[in-house]
């Protein structure tokens, strides 16, 4: 999966437009047919954050052309992991009680937003998140905030009355 997508990508984190249809069927085949077997893989990929001299590299990258150094960022990273739990959706449920603790203990604002998205994307499987999911959505960060609505409506499979009254934005 990561030899075909780096054949077609164009410029860091960016896909060919024309392969990107093609690309995200193959991922999705690809995340479905791990399976379960994703789920430690999925786990370290969600946690990613870029140490200093990877921050280095991708500011070096963004300063100039003429040079590209091949560097994902860990925002990437940890998007995909997000796309693979929403691929494995209910197939996912047995790693929720793993996020759960992920989000408990996770300090990095970015990280704790992509687990509550990756809980929305398991959807109604993960409604034992429901009360961690509950204080993320009263966190002072706009994005975890943001990111545990979404998945607490996913969960809930849209019910209105169940989601946090107030701004959360």
């Amino acid at each position: 999966m990561c030899r075909w997508r780096d054949r077609h990508r164009t410029a860091p984190g960016t896909i060919k437009v024309e392969a990107r249809p093609h690309f995200l069927a193959q991922a999705v085949r690809a995340v479905r047919t791990i399976g379960t077997n994703s789920f430690l893989w999925l786990a370290k990929m969600i946690r990613t954050t870029d140490p200093l001299w990877k921050r280095v590299l991708l500011a070096i990258n963004a300063r100039q052309s003429r040079l590209h150094l091949p560097v994902t960022p860990a925002s990437v990273v940890r998007a995909r992991a997000v796309e693979g739990y929403t691929t494995l959706g209910r197939a996912a449920n047995e790693n929720v009680p793993v996020l759960i603790q992920m989000m408990r203990s996770e300090t990095s604002p970015e990280v704790r937003a992509c687990i509550a998205a990756a809980l929305g994307g398991i959807g109604p499987g993960a409604k034992a998140a429901i009360p961690v999911l509950e204080q993320a959505a009263e966190d002072k960060n706009a994005e975890v905030r943001r990111n545990a609505v979404y998945a607490l409506a996913n969960i809930q499979m849209w019910t209105p009355e169940v989601l946090p009254r107030g701004p959360i934005f």
